[in-house]
């Protein structure tokens, strides 16, 4: 593992043990994307928090995004917990947040290590009607078979969101799913279809119970190329990534 990779596994160290449910984390990975990463589906979702979101000025919310973008792109990897930590408590200061802010403070982290300008990596739109998320990750640089990417992570949650308040919203949640940066990446069928192209595949905790997972890459990968996830296992129940398939090259 390269030393980037050793300090951004450190970084994250911390956010790969905190353990939310499944409707806790979804509505705050909503409300991380509606405010980085906007779509009309998520601007339109009907989620605890999201008629504030929807309520703050359009300039408002772009500048939000510019000034998360440009802050952590040349901050020092060690200074970016506290960035997010703050900035995630001066924005979502409504009551309302107050159930999902350690979770927005989390996903807002991993996001953050995708944004840094030494991660090699990118969330650029995409125009496609059929790709569920409007978003898709690249790596800006050539990467070699077997290279452990901590830099694209994803939290998972597994308890159930029964007694919250949002569980009408998300009661319907399977215990195991992926939400950060790794929702961008499509995965393949299982198995994989002719036309899917996988270039990397899935690495959980290694153990009983992972809160976490990254990638890390199955061939060789060119500068500009999509990260596409290989679904190897049955791990995991049920993924928030679109399906390869569906996807352009």
């Amino acid at each position: 593992m390269s030393i980037y990779a050793d300090q951004v596994s450190a970084l994250l160290a911390r956010a790969d043990e905190r353990e939310f449910s499944p409707g806790q984390l979804q509505v705050a990975d909503l409300l991380a994307r509606a405010m980085l990463y906007p779509t009309e589906d998520v601007s339109r979702a009907d989620a605890p928090g999201m008629s504030v979101v929807r309520s703050w000025p359009t300039r408002y919310t772009a500048g939000l995004k510019v000034i998360f973008r440009a802050a952590t792109k040349d901050m020092a990897l060690d200074e970016l917990p506290e960035y997010v930590h703050n900035f995630a408590h001066e924005r979502f200061v409504n009551p309302c947040f107050v159930p999902f802010l350690d979770a927005i403070e989390v996903l807002l982290l991993r996001y953050a290590v995708i944004e840094h300008h030494n991660s090699g990596m990118y969330i650029a739109p995409v125009d496609q009607h059929d790709h569920e998320h409007g978003y898709a990750l690249h790596t800006t640089r050539a990467r070699a078979e077997g290279e452990y990417l901590p830099i694209v992570s994803a939290q998972i949650p597994w308890e159930p969101s029964s007694g919250q308040r949002w569980r009408g919203w998300a009661g319907g949640d399977l215990p195991r799913f992926l939400l950060g940066p790794l929702r961008f990446a499509p995965f393949t069928c299982c198995p994989p279809r002719a036309c899917c192209r996988p270039n990397s595949s899935i690495v959980y905790q290694r153990v009983d119970r992972p809160f976490a997972a990254c990638l890390t890459v199955l061939r060789d990968i060119a500068p500009g190329e999509r990260i596409v996830v290989e679904w190897s296992d049955v791990f995991l129940l049920s993924s928030s990534s679109p399906l390869a398939c569906s996807i352009e090259p």
